[in-house]
């Protein structure tokens, strides 16, 4: 089911307006879904995005590479808990 979409210049970086687009589509949402889940690319993996779909309690996962900055972070927090 397409749920939403825009269509953009083929220039436009991944991330461009991509919080704009997904609080668009948070407000497009037909009234009677009542379970979302959302996956997104490395291209959407950024504070604006992240922080949406945590105030949305939507269930997500935002694909990353896995890079040597990301590695430290992800021991880092893992020794917290």
């Amino acid at each position: 089911m397409l749920w939403d979409a825009e269509l953009r210049a083929g220039n436009a970086s991944t991330w461009s307006g991509g919080d704009e687009l997904l609080a668009c589509c948070f407000a497009n949402l037909p009234a009677d879904i009542r379970e979302l889940r959302v996956r997104a690319d490395a291209g959407f993996g950024y504070d604006p995005v992240l922080h949406l779909l945590e105030c949305q309690k939507a269930p997500y996962a935002v694909v990353a590479r896995l890079t040597p900055p990301a590695k430290s972070g992800c021991r880092a927090c893992a020794t917290k808990r």
